[in-house]
């Protein structure tokens, strides 16, 4: 890398904020933002009902962006340079806009350093798929049973969660940011609206099984629930609510409990 292109780098990851949606290897968290562009489109808003969601947008990838203009959902801006500029000076002020948003304070040597850093997110020749592709092992997380979850920094954790039938999962936003808690079962269908900085969800599962919790707005953002009805291996510690017994145990609960063939409780 030149060292233009490394200033870019370092404006990207610090002053410029870029980092804050563009993260990863892929240089995307998968949200939905409201980027301040001009115009009536709802975006995600649409989608989720919810006005916090309104002119919201996914977060894209930046790898082989050289090769993607003109850029924005809409393709309002025609270059890489005009799309850094925008962030600039042209954001359009709105109550919807994120707080990992925010109009950037960049001379004109800034911005063409982070243009510059851009451009090597593309390759010199033509993207390729790999001619193969390895399986990787993923050790599965244990779940913990507890009855409150914590979101911060686009997160849940933790990211599984066991609880009794009967029991109320409680999660609480200790995040900057407006999440949207969402199950989407064929036993059950939840959607929390507009949860603030702050605010409480409860949750109460009507019925044993296993069921995914996402963000509507951030859904990458995700938890495994499982619900089981009472078993010794979920005794509780008046200290600090976690259960013990082995989670060979948690599994056989979780298996007897829950009747594959008609999806009903037993």
């Amino acid at each position: 890398m030149t060292a233009r292109e490394i200033d870019g780098f370092r404006l990207f990851a610090g002053k410029a904020g870029c980092q804050n949606c563009h993260a990863g290897w892929s240089f995307t968290d998968h949200a939905f933002y409201d980027v301040g562009l001009a115009g009536e489109d709802r975006g995600r808003g649409a989608v989720l009902r919810l006005e916090q969601a309104e002119h919201a947008f996914k977060t894209p990838s930046l790898r082989e962006i050289g090769r993607r203009a003109p850029y924005m959902h809409d393709g309002s801006i025609a270059t890489l340079a005009d799309a850094v500029k925008h962030y600039v000076d042209g954001i359009t002020d709105r109550p919807t806009l994120p707080p990992d948003l925010r109009k950037i304070a960049l001379g004109a040597d800034e911005q063409a350093a982070l243009v510059a850093f851009l451009g090597t997110l593309t390759g010199e020749g033509d993207p390729r798929p790999p001619s193969a592709i390895a399986a990787q092992d993923v050790k599965a997380v244990p779940a913990e049973h507890v009855t409150s979850i914590s979101q911060h920094d686009k997160q849940f954790t933790p990211t599984h969660a066991a609880i009794r039938r009967g029991e109320r999962l409680w999660i609480l936003n200790n995040d900057t940011r407006t999440h949207n808690v969402r199950v989407f079962d064929p036993k059950f269908d939840f959607d929390s609206g507009a949860q603030e900085p702050g605010e409480t969800v409860e949750i109460a599962f009507p019925k044993a099984g296993s069921y995914l919790v996402f963000c509507g707005i951030h859904p990458k953002m995700e938890i495994t629930v499982d619900v089981v009805r009472y078993s010794r291996s979920l005794r509780l510690s008046s200290c600090s609510g976690r259960a013990f017994g082995t989670a060979l145990d948690f599994l056989h609960d979780s298996i007897s409990c829950y009747s594959k063939g008609n999806g009903e409780d037993r």
